[in-house]
């Protein structure tokens, strides 16, 4: 899926990605923009991020005032969406959420590569994406 054409949207590039991350296993690097929409606490949204420029908003969450992304799927269906928190010096705690509170889990995640993994794969509507973390149910 592609963004609509004239959206204003910056061209984010590879090269923007964190050099320590190069050589890991992230996912498609390429010009392809995802169809979520990107919530952080600080107010910033972004529309159709690519996978790069996703990552950048997910690398720089952590200090005070900017601690969670929650991503949603366009066209938007509020009861479906991922979203992480973090805290600086500490993992990311991933929660996605496909419906009812029934099915609203968790995980620990070290790395801000295998969160982007998580969202991209969530948002591609990948298969297996869930399988590489101890997800648990969250009882609200």
């Amino acid at each position: 899926m592609t963004a609509p054409a004239g959206d204003g949207r910056e061209d984010i590039e590879e090269a923007e990605v964190r050099d320590d991350v190069r050589g890991a296993e992230l996912p498609d690097q390429g010009r392809e923009l995802l169809a979520v929409s990107v919530r952080s606490e600080d107010g910033t949204t972004v529309d159709w991020p690519s996978v790069p420029g996703l990552y950048r908003l997910l690398d720089r969450i952590g200090a005070e005032g900017d601690t969670f992304l929650v991503v949603e799927r366009i066209p938007d269906d509020e009861q479906y969406y991922v979203q992480t928190r973090r805290d600086e010096g500490e993992p990311y705690v991933v929660e996605y959420r496909e419906g009812s509170a029934k099915t609203h889990f968790q995980a620990d995640v070290e790395s801000t590569a295998d969160v982007l993994a998580v969202f991209v794969g969530w948002a591609r509507g990948e298969e297996g994406w869930k399988g590489a973390h101890n997800w648990r149910r969250l009882r609200l």
